[in-house]
């Protein structure tokens, strides 16, 4: 079944938190920190490729912008 995401990141050197909001009202916020770690966040991402989900962030260095640019790819022809 696909789902719509909304989700949030805030990113630091060590760890990235996330917190993931639905359209469904009655339906909690989730919250996740995973380490800052090209693999492990791309893994994660992945288990989302099939629901529609929007991500957003404070880009604060070109490393981040870098990281999720090739994870946005990464995930855009998965489900392409």
């Amino acid at each position: 079944m696909r789902k719509d995401f909304f989700c949030g990141v805030d990113v630091s050197k060590a760890e990235i938190d996330i917190c993931f909001l639905t359209s469904v009202e009655n339906h909690k916020a989730k919250f996740d920190t995973l380490p800052n770690n090209y693999e492990v966040i791309k893994a994660y991402f992945e288990s989302f490729k099939n629901d529609d989900i929007l991500v957003v962030f404070e880009a604060t260095s070109k490393i981040i912008i870098y990281r999720f640019k090739r994870l946005y790819l990464i995930l855009k022809s998965n489900i392409m």
